[in-house]
């Protein structure tokens, strides 16, 4: 899945600091007002692709490598006070993410089971009674995880639903797909794609 954003100068001054972390970003809930099906039609079926919840950074590396820089400069007295502060906050951050890397956060957890609850007050008559929900995930486990924690919100809303979950490999060529190109790009260099 790509993101492409584009900024002009303008634009940019008005990011707020949380805005500025990029795929790190909370995904903020959006305004309540959506809009309603045309009228003289009545929603009957939804196609939701969704991303995983908000994750903890990829690796421990991403971590420890910032605070060994903290703590070689605390080691030879080169922090300033907030610096000693940054080192502190660091290393509380770090009690909180060891052995987490990549995993999908509470907040993850949360931000699915409200789209969840969204789509399910926004569009009731799809959800009826015994309807049937199918629900597909990459073989992520972060993924795998957020896609649970949506549909065992709509099973708490109506305990009827029929849900279905699955994350095998054979899904992933439609929902994560990786052209040959990308994999190429990713070993070698961009200078390998063809027409460069």
């Amino acid at each position: 899945m790509y993101l492409l954003c584009t900024f002009t100068a303008r634009s940019q001054s008005v990011l707020t600091p949380e805005q500025a972390g990029s795929i790190y970003y909370a995904y903020p809930a959006p305004p309540s007002v959506h809009t309603p099906a045309p009228a003289g039609y009545e929603p009957f079926y939804i196609s939701h692709y969704g991303r995983h919840g908000s994750r903890w950074m990829t690796a421990d590396e991403r971590y420890t490598e910032v605070i060994c820089v903290f703590d070689s400069l605390y080691q030879c007295s080169g922090l300033t006070p907030l610096g000693m502060d940054v080192r502190q906050r660091l290393h509380k951050v770090w009690e909180d993410a060891r052995g987490c890397s990549g995993s999908i956060t509470p907040l993850g957890e949360r931000q699915h089971r409200e789209i969840a609850e969204r789509m399910y007050h926004n569009f009731p008559q799809v959800f009826r009674e015994d309807a049937f929900v199918d629900a597909r995930s990459s073989t992520s486990l972060r993924c795998a995880m957020s896609m649970s924690y949506f549909t065992e919100r709509l099973k708490e809303l109506n305990p009827a639903l029929h849900v279905e979950r699955r994350a095998y490999h054979r899904y992933m060529d439609y929902i994560a797909y990786t052209a040959p190109e990308g994999e190429r790009c990713q070993i070698g260099t961009w200078h390998d794609l063809p027409g460069r």
